[in-house]
């Protein structure tokens, strides 16, 4: 995460540097990969290691979510009330 942060607030004083304007939404990094149009600021070294880190952030997120959905699963509540009974016991 802190990886993360520092490639983050890395970039964005490169782009205030080189005279870039402020990315659309400050706290996503654009990826060369997925946008054709992003200007480098970061060198491929340090594209590379953005790169991978972002992709263990969010393996881990995932494997959290699924952990979390797995859990309540087993401590759902089976419904023990009858749809029968009319509540005059």
């Amino acid at each position: 995460m802190v990886k993360i942060f520092y490639y983050k607030r890395r970039t964005r004083k490169l782009r205030k540097k080189a005279g870039l304007p402020e990315l659309y939404d400050k706290d996503d990094l654009p990826d060369p990969v997925f946008d054709p149009n992003y200007v480098h600021v970061l060198t491929d070294k340090q594209q590379n290691q953005l790169h991978h880190r972002e992709s263990l952030m969010h393996d881990n997120a995932l494997l959290i979510f699924f952990l979390i959905l797995r859990a309540k699963k087993v401590h759902e509540v089976p419904n023990v009330v009858s749809s029968s009974w009319d509540g005059n016991a």
